[in-house]
């Protein structure tokens, strides 16, 4: 997914500033990244970030990558994206 997003980033020049929403779309495996929903757009802790396919994508969208070694926590720019950026959903 963020590699998705990445790569839409870079093919159509757009600066995350620009998006107003993120629908994430996949299999049912990606629910175990997604649910529950609301804990998942708005981790509370790092265990939940890392685990949330969204917090990844906002991650990929405001880094320009996602490595193990930003080790940014929750209070950081991609969780501020998250809680007042672009809407970020599951279809």
């Amino acid at each position: 997914m963020s590699l998705a997003a990445l790569t839409l980033l870079a093919q159509h020049g757009l600066d995350w500033h620009e998006i107003d929403s993120v629908v994430v779309q996949g299999g049912d495996h990606l629910r175990t990244f997604s649910e529950p929903v609301e804990s998942r757009r708005r981790p509370a802790n790092p265990a939940t970030a890392a685990n949330s396919v969204f917090f990844a994508v906002a991650k990929a969208l405001v880094n320009g990558e996602v490595v193990l070694e930003q080790g940014e926590h929750v209070g950081g720019y991609a969780g501020r994206v998250l809680r007042s950026g672009p809407d970020l959903r599951q279809r």
